[in-house]
C-alpha cells in the first residue's frame, strides 16, 4: 500500500520515527510564508454610457430617470482592499480632464476609489486599502464621473471593482 505522505510514516505517535516526521512537517509548515491572497470580482459594469456635456461637478454615470446611478451591492466580507478599472474614450474635441470615482450609493461623501486623468482605455487604480466605511458589510455602491471642461462629450465602456 502506498503511503499516503511519501517519506513520512504514519504510525503510533509514540514511535520515536513518527514524532519526529511529524516535527519536521510542523517546522516546515510553520517556516512558510503567508501564501499570496487571490482577488475576486466584486462588482461589474459594461453597458456604455455616451456623457454629454459631462459636468465639472461629480454627477452619476448612470443617469437615466428612476435609475439612481444604477447602484450595484457589493459584499466587502472579509476584503481588505479593493482595486478599481475603468475602460473609457475621450471624444475627439475633448480637452478637460476627466475624473471618475466610485462611491457608496447611500452616502456619496464615502468613496471607495478615485480615478483621475482617464485617458482613452484602460485605466486603473491598483489595490488600495479599503475605507473603513465599506469594511465588513455590503454596500451599494455606484459609479461618478467629472470633467474640467463642462463641454467634453466621453464615453464610458465599463469599470471592474475587485477586492481581497
Amino acid at each position: 500500500m502506498a503511503e499516503p505522505f511519501p517519506g513520512i510514516s504514519l504510525g503510533s505517535i509514540e514511535e520515536p520515527a513518527t514524532r519526529k516526521a511529524l516535527d519536521t512537517l510542523m517546522r516546515h509548515l510553520s517556516s512558510q510564508k503567508e501564501a499570496p491572497s487571490v482577488s475576486r470580482l466584486a462588482a461589474q459594469w459594461s453597458s456604455s454610457v455616451a456623457l454629454t456635456n459631462l459636468s465639472a461637478t461629480y454627477v452619476d454615470i448612470y443617469s437615466a430617470a428612476g435609475s439612481s446611478g444604477l447602484p450595484v451591492s457589493v459584499d466587502f466580507s472579509d476584503a481588505k482592499q479593493v482595486a478599481i478599472e475603468v475602460q473609457w474614450a475621450r471624444a475627439g474635441l475633448d480637452t478637460g480632464v476627466h475624473d471618475l470615482r466610485v462611491v457608496n450609493a447611500e452616502g456619496i461623501e464615502d468613496i471607495l476609489g478615485t480615478i483621475p486623468g482617464l485617458q482613452t482605455g484602460a485605466s486603473s487604480l491598483p489595490f488600495l486599502k479599503l475605507p473603513l466605511w465599506a469594511r465588513d458589510r455590503t454596500r451599494k455602491i455606484k459609479l461618478q464621473a467629472r470633467s474640467s471642461v463642462i463641454t467634453d462629450d466621453p464615453t464610458f465602456h465599463s469599470c471592474i471593482i475587485r477586492v481581497k
